[in-house]
């Protein structure tokens, strides 16, 4: 009797420990991913105090990508041998780090290293955090976890997006606060993570064999790996462009100079990203999935172009909308598509892959717009991005035109 009491005690113990993990990990993802977008909405005041340039914003936009793929590339498998737990706090104390810079701001270069320092804390969160959500999550419904695992980097960009720019809009100059909130969150987060418990119970060895990058393209996938790569490619460049231009939307067009504007536009397209994953992963057919996740996100580009020629407001708010949920349903289309076909071992080294062509996507021709805006105005840098896509969009459908003629030949 002693001894099952004992048993029963040590189970009830593990159980709190691994619950804490899940609550204090579950904080901390939503948290890094808060403070990656806390200063987009205050680029408008870094304009007139430090002289932000557009090409800086971009600029600092691209390292964040550049960030995000060095971590996912070298770092986040480092957590298969020291655990996930020293992992999380590496990323936490990087998340910190970059709102210290931001703190003590002087010139453009602090962004863009903050910038750079947090696409490596959010890229390890996007692994390793959510790794220990899923791990942690034993003890909870599936349906919770899954919901965490697939909402959590949108929810803490709304978060944090709406709170800098609410921030600004009831006092500018205490706007810079943000940060002083995101680092107590983030702190909060880490002595919560401390009495949660570890999730990784067999660990590996080869600390240096992990950091060379491990990119696989897993034989099953390589059939359908054009076509979907593709529209991984074009899928995150909208990201992209709404966190370099979200001020000059809310200037151009709603004529409002605020932060909050610039905030709820980001806010809203990657909100209805969200939306569209979640649609996306209801398309049994992964190809038609990927055909109208293709033809809404490039279209409602269009319009989105053509709303900024315009001037229209309407055109411009519902072109946001419809870009935001088709490029969700894209992504998630193609993404699944992948991961149905690999199996279990493969699926790391495939994430890695897909990881680095999402984010050197958007890296790329948010560097190229960046240096684009010295020659070109607002509205042509926004039709080059959708000239870009419908190329690669048509590319895409091309391909997978051919690939279901294939199928079908083989079934014929």
């Amino acid at each position: 009797m002693m001894k099952s009491e004992k048993f029963m005690e040590i189970d009830v113990r593990a159980k709190r420990k691994m619950n804490i993990t899940f609550i204090f990990s579950s904080l901390a993802y939503i948290g890094l991913f808060a403070a990656s977008v806390s200063m987009v909405p205050l680029y408008n005041i870094y304009e007139k105090l430090i002289g932000l340039t557009t090409a800086e914003i971009t600029l600092a936009t691209v390292f964040y990508f550049l960030g995000c793929a060095v971590a996912l590339l070298f770092l986040s498998r480092e957590a298969n041998i020291i655990g996930r737990k020293p992992i999380g706090y590496l990323a936490i104390f990087l998340g910190s780090a970059a709102m210290i810079l931001m703190l003590n701001i002087k010139t453009s270069g602090f962004i863009i290293l903050a910038r750079f320092i947090l696409g490596l804390a959010c890229g390890l969160a996007a692994n390793v955090l959510s790794l220990l959500v899923i791990e942690s999550g034993i003890y909870q419904k599936k349906g919770l976890v899954n919901i965490i695992t697939g909402s959590m980097m949108y929810l803490g960009i709304a978060v944090g997006a709406l709170l800098s720019g609410s921030l600004e809009q009831i006092n500018a100059s205490q706007a810079h606060n943000v940060y002083w909130i995101m680092l107590i969150f983030l702190f909060f987060s880490v002595i919560g993570l401390i009495f949660g418990a570890e999730t990784l119970h067999h660990r590996t060895k080869g600390f240096w064999d992990v950091l060379k990058p491990r990119i696989l393209i897993p034989q099953k996938t390589r059939p359908i790996a054009l076509a979907s790569s593709i529209i991984l490619i074009m899928s995150w460049a909208m990201g992209g462009y709404f966190q370099s231009y979200s001020s000059l939307i809310a200037g151009e067009i709603y004529h409002q100079s605020g932060s909050l504007t610039a905030a709820l536009i980001l806010l809203t397209y990657m909100v209805c990203n969200a939306v569209g994953i979640s649609l996306g992963e209801r398309f049994e057919n992964r190809n038609l999935g990927e055909l109208v996740g293709v033809l809404m996100y490039v279209g409602f580009v269009g319009s989105l172009v053509l709303s900024l020629y315009i001037k229209s407001i309407p055109l411009c708010s519902i072109s946001i909308v419809g870009a935001g949920i088709g490029q969700g349903i894209g992504y998630s289309s193609a993404l699944q598509k992948f991961l149905k076909k690999a199996k279990p071992f493969e699926r790391a080294g495939l994430l890695s892959f897909i990881f680095l062509i999402a984010y050197g996507g958007a890296g790329l021709v948010t560097f190229v717009s960046g240096r684009l805006t010295r020659l070109l105005s607002f509205t042509q840098i926004t039709f080059c991005f959708f000239a870009w896509l419908a190329i690669l969009g048509l590319a895409s459908l091309i391909i997978l035109f051919l690939e279901n003629r294939k199928l079908k030949h083989y079934k014929v």
